[in-house]
Parts: structure tokens; C-alpha cells; sequence
């Protein structure tokens, strides 16, 4: 818990560059996050956090195989209370910022800010991206986020999807 990492380049890893689950308090900040995964959206996280009171600022996150941020919520895993702004966010291969709860509680994903952002697909990206995506799973919800003053352009696929199970997405 309580973790910063900050001024980092990770790249051309399976799965995850930067993977924090189950934390409190963690700052990840002016980090450059690319190449996770693979071109199929099967694998690959920039940066997957499940946690609570995080802050996700300042960096640069590319070409990442599905998400470029992925605040995930799994079974009794905790989504609260984290901020996500100043990225900039390009050609990830399914989102550039994913909200997700996959089978966790009614109450494990609430109250993210996500601003200030700068999304977008290079001209000669040919993936399918969402920029701004909201998603639940069986009982699981994705409630109460906040997302505004973001720029969102040329994106292939869909600028802001708020689907199955989210609830009070402003």
C-alpha cells in the first residue's frame, strides 16, 4: 500500500506493464507504458489497477494489446475512489481507459474520476478502439464515475460506451 511509481518505461511484456492489485494509496505518475500483450486484444494492460484511493497521472500509454488504463474489479477486489487524469492514451488494440466489473459486488467499483485525458488513434492505427468504456458483469456494477474535460478524437471505434451495469456514470 501506499506506493509511487513514477518516471518509469515498461514495455514488451505478456500481460500486464504495470499490474496493481488489491492496494490502497498507490500514485502511478509520469510513466511511459507500451507494447503489453499482443495485436489480437487478447492480452496486454498498460496499467491494470484494482484498488482504492489511486491516482493514475501524467503518463504516456500506447500500443498496448487490449487496455491502455484497466481499473478492473474482480470477485471481492475493490475499485474506489481513484482519479485518472492528464494521460495521454493512444492506439491500444480494445481501450484506451476500461472500467470493469467482472462478477464483483454492487458496491466494488464506485466513484472514479476520469479527466483531462488526451485519446486518440494515429491515422494509420488499424485497430478497433473504445476510448472511455464502462462495463459490468452479472451483479456487478460500475457506478458513480465522473468523467469530463477529456479529448477524444479519431478514435476507430467508439468515443464513450457506458454499458451493461453501469449506473450514475456522469
Amino acid at each position: 500500500n501506499y506506493i509511487s511509481i513514477s518516471d518509469f518505461e515498461v514495455m514488451f511484456t505478456v500481460n500486464a506493464n504495470i499490474r496493481a492489485v488489491g492496494v490502497n494509496g498507490w500514485d502511478i505518475k509520469n510513466c511511459i507504458s507500451h507494447h503489453s500483450g499482443d495485436t489480437d486484444e487478447s492480452e496486454g494492460q498498460g496499467i491494470q489497477l484494482e484498488g482504492k484511493d489511486c491516482e493514475i497521472s501524467g503518463n504516456l500509454i500506447y500500443e498496448n494489446g487490449q487496455h491502455g488504463i484497466f481499473l478492473s474489479s474482480f470477485g471481492t477486489g475493490k475499485v474506489f475512489n481513484n482519479l485518472v487524469e492528464r494521460n495521454e492514451i493512444f492506439n491500444n488494440y480494445h481501450t484506451a481507459i476500461d472500467l470493469m466489473n467482472d462478477g464483483g459486488t454492487q458496491d466494488s467499483h464506485n466513484r472514479t474520476v476520469i479527466r483531462r485525458n488526451l485519446i486518440y488513434d494515429t491515422k494509420d492505427f488499424l485497430g478497433k478502439e473504445v476510448g472511455i468504456q464502462s462495463l459490468g458483469y452479472g451483479i456487478g456494477l460500475v457506478k458513480n464515475a465522473f468523467i469530463h474535460h477529456n479529448i477524444i478524437l479519431n478514435v476507430r471505434g467508439v468515443g464513450i460506451s457506458a454499458v451493461t451495469n453501469s449506473d450514475s456514470i456522469y
